[in-house]
Protein backbone atom coordinates (compact mmCIF):
# COMPACT_ATOMS: atom_id res chain seq x y z
CA UNK A 1 0.00 0.00 0.00
CA UNK A 2 2.75 2.40 0.75
CA UNK A 3 4.06 1.84 -3.10
CA UNK A 4 0.69 2.50 -4.43
CA UNK A 5 -0.14 5.52 -2.25
CA UNK A 6 3.29 7.26 -2.19
CA UNK A 7 5.24 6.21 -5.54
CA UNK A 8 5.47 8.52 -8.05
CA UNK A 9 3.31 7.34 -11.35
CA UNK A 10 5.54 8.57 -13.73
CA UNK A 11 9.34 8.54 -13.80
CA UNK A 12 10.70 11.92 -14.63
CA UNK A 13 13.84 12.01 -16.15
CA UNK A 14 16.69 12.47 -13.27
CA UNK A 15 17.58 15.97 -14.33
CA UNK A 16 13.97 17.38 -14.22
CA UNK A 17 13.48 15.93 -10.44
CA UNK A 18 16.23 17.19 -8.90
CA UNK A 19 15.46 20.94 -10.40
CA UNK A 20 12.07 20.20 -9.36
CA UNK A 21 13.34 19.40 -5.54
CA UNK A 22 15.24 21.95 -5.85
CA UNK A 23 12.20 24.62 -6.66
CA UNK A 24 9.99 22.77 -4.48
CA UNK A 25 12.36 23.81 -1.63
CA UNK A 26 12.99 27.35 -2.59
CA UNK A 27 10.45 30.02 -1.54
CA UNK A 28 11.87 33.08 -2.88
CA UNK A 29 11.69 35.21 -6.58
CA UNK A 30 9.40 34.43 -9.29
CA UNK A 31 10.04 31.28 -11.46
CA UNK A 32 11.01 31.91 -15.36
CA UNK A 33 8.12 29.77 -17.16
CA UNK A 34 10.39 26.88 -17.56
CA UNK A 35 11.18 26.36 -14.19
CA UNK A 36 7.41 26.58 -13.31
CA UNK A 37 6.52 23.69 -16.02
CA UNK A 38 9.35 21.53 -14.30
CA UNK A 39 8.12 22.33 -11.09
CA UNK A 40 4.64 21.35 -12.55
CA UNK A 41 5.73 18.47 -13.17
CA UNK A 42 7.19 17.42 -10.38
CA UNK A 43 4.29 17.65 -8.03
CA UNK A 44 1.98 16.29 -10.66
CA UNK A 45 4.33 13.22 -11.16
CA UNK A 46 2.26 11.22 -8.49
CA UNK A 47 -1.46 12.06 -10.06
CA UNK A 48 -3.30 10.25 -12.65
CA UNK A 49 -4.30 12.30 -16.14
CA UNK A 50 -6.76 10.96 -18.96
CA UNK A 51 -4.54 10.12 -21.62
CA UNK A 52 -7.18 11.26 -24.40
CA UNK A 53 -6.87 14.89 -22.65
CA UNK A 54 -2.88 14.84 -22.68
CA UNK A 55 -2.97 13.95 -26.03
CA UNK A 56 -6.03 16.34 -27.36
CA UNK A 57 -4.59 19.50 -25.79
CA UNK A 58 -0.74 18.40 -27.06
CA UNK A 59 -2.56 18.18 -31.14
CA UNK A 60 -4.04 20.98 -30.29
CA UNK A 61 -0.71 22.98 -29.26
CA UNK A 62 0.99 21.37 -32.46
CA UNK A 63 -1.57 22.62 -34.63
CA UNK A 64 -1.47 26.13 -32.94
CA UNK A 65 2.04 26.16 -33.08
CA UNK A 66 2.13 25.26 -37.07
CA UNK A 67 -0.14 27.51 -37.91
CA UNK A 68 1.66 30.18 -35.91
CA UNK A 69 5.31 29.26 -37.77
CA UNK A 70 3.44 29.40 -41.00
CA UNK A 71 1.79 32.88 -39.79
CA UNK A 72 5.28 34.14 -39.01
CA UNK A 73 6.73 32.74 -42.46
CA UNK A 74 4.19 35.00 -44.42
CA UNK A 75 4.56 38.17 -42.48
CA UNK A 76 8.71 37.78 -42.84
CA UNK A 77 8.67 37.10 -46.46
CA UNK A 78 6.19 39.81 -46.93
CA UNK A 79 8.16 42.09 -44.94
CA UNK A 80 11.34 41.57 -46.82
CA UNK A 81 9.68 42.02 -50.11
CA UNK A 82 9.10 46.16 -49.03
CA UNK A 83 10.88 48.53 -50.52
CA UNK A 84 13.62 49.31 -48.92
CA UNK A 85 13.15 52.49 -47.12
CA UNK A 86 9.68 51.34 -46.01
CA UNK A 87 10.46 47.78 -44.53
CA UNK A 88 13.50 49.98 -42.57
CA UNK A 89 10.76 52.18 -41.11
CA UNK A 90 8.52 49.05 -40.20
CA UNK A 91 11.54 46.96 -38.80
CA UNK A 92 12.61 50.10 -36.67
CA UNK A 93 8.78 51.18 -35.26
CA UNK A 94 7.23 48.09 -35.06
CA UNK A 95 9.98 45.31 -34.01
CA UNK A 96 12.50 47.89 -32.30
CA UNK A 97 9.99 49.95 -30.73
CA UNK A 98 11.45 52.97 -31.55
CA UNK A 99 9.55 56.08 -31.50
CA UNK A 100 9.39 57.63 -34.48
CA UNK A 101 11.58 61.12 -33.77
CA UNK A 102 14.11 58.48 -32.78
CA UNK A 103 13.50 56.01 -35.73
CA UNK A 104 13.91 59.68 -37.77
CA UNK A 105 17.19 60.85 -35.87
CA UNK A 106 18.86 57.45 -37.05
CA UNK A 107 17.43 57.58 -40.81
CA UNK A 108 18.31 61.28 -40.89
CA UNK A 109 14.64 62.44 -41.80
CA UNK A 110 11.98 63.85 -40.10
CA UNK A 111 9.34 61.54 -37.52
CA UNK A 112 6.58 62.71 -40.22
CA UNK A 113 8.83 60.65 -42.91
CA UNK A 114 9.81 57.81 -40.70
CA UNK A 115 5.32 57.80 -40.52
CA UNK A 116 4.46 57.87 -44.22
CA UNK A 117 6.69 55.29 -44.77
CA UNK A 118 5.49 53.39 -42.16
CA UNK A 119 1.89 53.75 -43.14
CA UNK A 120 2.53 52.66 -46.63
CA UNK A 121 4.52 49.76 -45.44
CA UNK A 122 2.09 48.60 -43.45
CA UNK A 123 -1.16 48.73 -45.97
CA UNK A 124 1.57 47.04 -48.46
CA UNK A 125 1.53 44.28 -45.90
CA UNK A 126 -1.45 43.86 -45.02
CA UNK A 127 -3.37 43.96 -48.30
CA UNK A 128 -0.43 40.98 -49.72
CA UNK A 129 -1.53 38.81 -46.66
CA UNK A 130 -5.39 39.60 -47.20
CA UNK A 131 -4.42 38.64 -50.71
CA UNK A 132 -2.23 35.41 -49.48
CA UNK A 133 -5.01 34.75 -47.09
CA UNK A 134 -8.15 34.67 -49.93
CA UNK A 135 -5.78 32.41 -52.22
CA UNK A 136 -5.35 29.66 -49.66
Amino acid sequence: HYLRDAAALVRLPRRVEEEGVKLSRRSTGPLSSREQLVLDQYRNKAFWQPLDSVTESQTTNQLNDLALKESCRRIRTTLQSLPRLERKAVEATVMEGLSLRAAGQRFHVSAMTVQRRLKRGLQRMAITLQSDQLSL
